[in-house]
C-alpha cells in the first residue's frame, strides 16, 4: 500500500464496493452507480443515479442505506437534497396527531414559541437565511425580522421583547438581538475571537444574561453573557463534554443539555444539571441516543428525541434535590429536521403540544416515522442500469 489518496468523484460520500463491479455512492438525497476497476482504482463509466430519495442524518449527513451479500437494498426514505429541501410547519398533539398546518411549505428550521405564547420565531436555510416573525393567533403572513447577512438560531428574551439569533452580518459569527416588532437596527451581543463562533442557546428567565455555545477547532464550550458583555463566563463546572442543544428551565434553576460522559468510555445522552452549577449531573435519557431537550412551560418535565420516530418525556420533582422518572416514549407527529442535530427543531407551546415539522404532503393525522424500504433482488436491477465491470 503506497498510501496515496485518489479523488474518484467529487461530493460524493458513503460509498460502498460491490463484489459485481460497482462503486455505489451517495450524493445529496440520491444513490449513484459507476463501474469501477478496483485494481487501477478508477471509474470506467460516468456515474448514473439509481436511486432517488434517501435520508441523510441530521448529525453528519450520512446517508442511510446498506445493502445485504445477496443482493438487496435497504434504505430510509428522505428528499433528494438539502438545497430544495422544503417543509411544512404544523402543531402536534401528543397522540403523533398533526392538528393543523401554520403556513405554507418553506425551508423552515428552528421554531421558538414566545414566552406569552403568542408569536412564533423560526429560521429559513438555503441561499437566504433569515429570520421570521408570526403571529400564531391572528392571521397576517409572516413578517421577516432580518435583512442581509445570514441569519440563523433564533431565541427569545425572556420578557418576550427581543430575538435574538447568530449573524454574520459583519464578518464574524457573532450574537445579535433586535426589536421583535421589527423596529430598530440589530445590535451586537458578543465578539468571537478568530475562527470562533457564537450560537445563543436559552435566556435565562427574569434575568439580563443569556447561555450561548462557543464552537472552534471542532470544540464546543458553554458560556453565559451578559446583556451589554459586562460579563462573559464559561459554565466551567459542566461535567460533560461537547454540550449542545441548552434549554434552561422555566425557573432558571436547572439546565438540560446533550453532552457525552467519559465513564469506561464516552456515553451521550441528555443530562441536566443545577444553575449555577454545584457538580451534580443527572443523566435522564435511557440510551445515547438523546437529542434536542426542552422544558415544559409549567418546568415540570423534559421532552427529549430519544432515536427512531419517537418523543420521550421525563417528569420530575425538586422539592427534595432532583428525582425523576423514567422517560415515558410519546408520539411524534413532526418528522423532518432541515437543520444541524445540535440546535433544537420543534417547541413546546403553553398548552404541551408541538410546533414541529412534516414533509410536504404527508398524512395530517399520524404521521409515519422510520420507514425503511427494502428492494430484494436489486443487484440484479442495478446491474441492467449499470453494467458491471
Amino acid at each position: 500500500m503506497s498510501g496515496e489518496r485518489k479523488v474518484l468523484v467529487e461530493g460524493g460520500r458513503d460509498a460502498r464496493y460491490l463484489p459485481s463491479g460497482q462503486l455505489v455512492f451517495a450524493r445529496g438525497g440520491v444513490l449513484f452507480a459507476a463501474p469501477f476497476d478496483a485494481r487501477r482504482v478508477e471509474l470506467l463509466a460516468p456515474p448514473v443515479p439509481v436511486v432517488d430519495g434517501v435520508r441523510r442524518s441530521a448529525v453528519n449527513g450520512t446517508s442511510q442505506f446498506s445493502m445485504s451479500e445477496t443482493g438487496s437494498l435497504v434504505y430510509m426514505p428522505g428528499p433528494t437534497g438539502f438545497g430544495e429541501r422544503r417543509v411544512e410547519m404544523v402543531q402536534a398533539d401528543r397522540s403523533g396527531a398533526v392538528e393543523r398546518v401554520l403556513l405554507p411549505a418553506g425551508p423552515y428550521e428552528h421554531p421558538r414559541v414566545s414566552p406569552d405564547g403568542r408569536l412564533l420565531v423560526f429560521g429559513t436555510v438555503g441561499d437566504n437565511q433569515d429570520i421570521w416573525v408570526y403571529d400564531m393567533v391572528g392571521s397576517a403572513a409572516p413578517r421577516r425580522a432580518t435583512f442581509g447577512a445570514k441569519n440563523r438560531f433564533p431565541i427569545w428574551s425572556s420578557d418576550g421583547r427581543r430575538i435574538v439569533f447568530q449573524s454574520d452580518r459583519e464578518g464574524d459569527l457573532a450574537i445579535y438581538w433586535q426589536s421583535a416588532d421589527g423596529s430598530g437596527i440589530p445590535e451586537r451581543l458578543t465578539r468571537p475571537e478568530s475562527g470562533a463562533a457564537h450560537v445563543p442557546d436559552a435566556w435565562m428567565p427574569g434575568q439580563d444574561r443569556f447561555f450561548f455555545s462557543v464552537v472552534k477547532d471542532g470544540a464546543r464550550t458553554l458560556w453565559t453573557s451578559s446583556v451589554r458583555g459586562e460579563q462573559i463566563e464559561q459554565f466551567d463546572s459542566l461535567q460533560t463534554a461537547m454540550p449542545r442543544g441548552v434549554a434552561v428551565a422555566p425557573d432558571g434553576k436547572w439546565i438540560a443539555y446533550v453532552g457525552s460522559i467519559a465513564v469506561g468510555g464516552a456515553t451521550e445522552g441528555v443530562y441536566v444539571q443545577p444553575v449555577p452549577a454545584t457538580g451534580a449531573t443527572y443523566q435522564i435519557s435511557e440510551r445515547k441516543q438523546g437529542q434536542m431537550p426542552v422544558w415544559s412551560r409549567d418546568g415540570r418535565e423534559i421532552v427529549f428525541i430519544p432515536g427512531g420516530g419517537l418523543l420521550a418525556s421525563v417528569r420530575f420533582e425538586t422539592s427534595e434535590g432532583f428525582t425523576f422518572s423514567k422517560p415515558v416514549q410519546l408520539r411524534r407527529g413532526f418528522t423532518e429536521n432541515l437543520g444541524p442535530v445540535f440546535e433544537r427543531n420543534y417547541d413546546i407551546t403553553r398548552d404541551g403540544k408541538f410546533i414541529g415539522f412534516i414533509a410536504p404532503g404527508q398524512n395530517s393525522t399520524a404521521v409515519p416515522v422510520g420507514q425503511l424500504n427494502v428492494v430484494l433482488n436489486w443487484f440484479t436491477e442495478l446491474k441492467t442500469k449499470v453494467p458491471a465491470n
